[in-house]
């Protein structure tokens, strides 16, 4: 019975997202068994039938009467199961299902389900443990290996993910779910040239996929294939000309390239789509320094410190702003801002060699040597 389910529905399984269960898979390929009594069958066919009119709780009722007459009936415990899942109740499936691999625990459709209940509970290594074994029990089916490298994928198992998704890939090789998570799968663990491959695939089968367009630009930026990530930043930023994170990323590639001014226009256009972004304001303050334009890089830190929420970044930028204004003669600003900094980082010796220096400049050479001294560095020209 399950070959015939497989060869007439292979086609339907595939668009199974791991951890979706449908009623109508179940209900039309359990029916009641041989062994089941008549009352049973009865009660079985009266909780398909409240079932379809979306009445679940007589459904349930209907199946529970129905196991009471057939208590060992493995596939009555599996329609009851995905009642449960319908109604949201995992824990209940999980149980029916834990009863339904007792009764026939080489059941391969029972262990599929047992495993995407557990997903549901997000007990992934019991899961995982379910699709291994599914996949034990008919190793030629790609649906299962999908669903266990979708699963590996979750627990942060990527190789494994990796292998799981190869043999899904191997029986069903246009398979856009399966390519998609073992692109994703490549990416995370480094191997960009598999990871570029597999996204060139996804645009291959669509080449509207904007998600696989994006990730391969990304891609090809960690594999420090310049070109072709400005090539596929710009089909992307085609399709999202306001797009902040586009323009960003296009302004890093510009500047790795060595042409700063093009950096710099990328990254005016991000911030006019997106002013308030701190990361933003201090990128461009970065590149405005490198071409030492001092008063454009300060009103942009100065925007970044404003703007930003995470204390320690802000502190960054307001040292940059002091380390600007120290090369500028502006000793007094200077000063001020790495007290700030330092007020809050008093522990920071870095922070006070750097406000030694600024009093070394302002002539403020007592001051200078007690800096220097609580960040045990020695002047002998100072310390006396």
């Amino acid at each position: 019975m399950f070959f015939h389910f497989v060869k007439v529905q292979s086609r339907i399984i595939y668009l199974f997202v791991f951890g979706l269960l449908h009623g109508w898979f179940l209900q039309s390929t359990f029916p009641a068994q041989a062994e089941m009594n008549a009352a049973a069958t009865q009660y079985y066919s009266l909780g398909l039938s409240w079932q379809r009119k979306g009445d679940l709780p007589q459904a349930e009722e209907a199946f529970r009467k129905a196991i009471s007459l057939s208590p060992q009936d493995a596939e009555l415990r599996m329609v009851l199961a995905d009642l449960y899942l319908k109604q949201g109740n995992f824990q209940a499936a999980s149980a029916e299902c834990a009863n339904a691999v007792q009764l026939n625990p080489r059941s391969t459709r029972i262990r599929i389900m047992m495993g995407k209940t557990l997903l549901k509970l997000n007990r992934l290594p019991e899961a995982i443990e379910q699709f291994k074994i599914a996949s034990e029990l008919e190793p030629n089916y790609p649906f299962i290996f999908f669903n266990l490298g979708q699963t590996q994928q979750l627990a942060d198992q990527n190789e494994a993910a990796i292998i799981s998704l190869q043999r899904a890939l191997s029986e069903d090789p246009n398979n856009v779910k399966a390519i998609s998570s073992i692109a994703t799968a490549y990416h995370k663990t480094n191997k960009l040239n598999e990871a570029i491959a597999s996204y060139s695939k996804l645009l291959s089968l669509d080449a509207n996929n904007g998600w696989a367009r994006l990730n391969l630009a990304r891609a090809h930026y960690q594999a420090g294939h310049l070109d072709s990530a400005e090539k596929e930043y710009l089909s992307v930023l085609r399709e999202r000309p306001r797009g902040s994170d586009i323009l960003a990323a296009l302004a890093d590639i510009q500047h790795k390239k060595g042409n700063l001014n093009g950096a710099i226009d990328y990254v005016n256009r991000a911030l006019s789509v997106d002013p308030n972004d701190a990361t933003l304001h201090a990128m461009l303050a970065a590149y405005c320094e490198q071409g030492k334009d001092w008063n454009r890089a300060i009103t942009h830190y100065v925007a970044a410190a404003q703007l930003e929420t995470n204390p320690e970044n802000r502190n960054k930028y307001l040292l940059s702003q002091s380390q600007i204004l120290f090369k500028t003669g502006r000793y007094n600003d200077a000063s001020r801002l790495t007290e700030e900094v330092l007020t809050q980082n008093p522990d920071n010796l870095t922070l006070k060699i750097q406000l030694a220096d600024i009093r070394l400049w302002q002539k403020r050479y007592a001051d200078a040597a007690a800096l220097y001294r609580e960040a045990l560095v020695f002047k002998p020209d100072l310390v006396k």
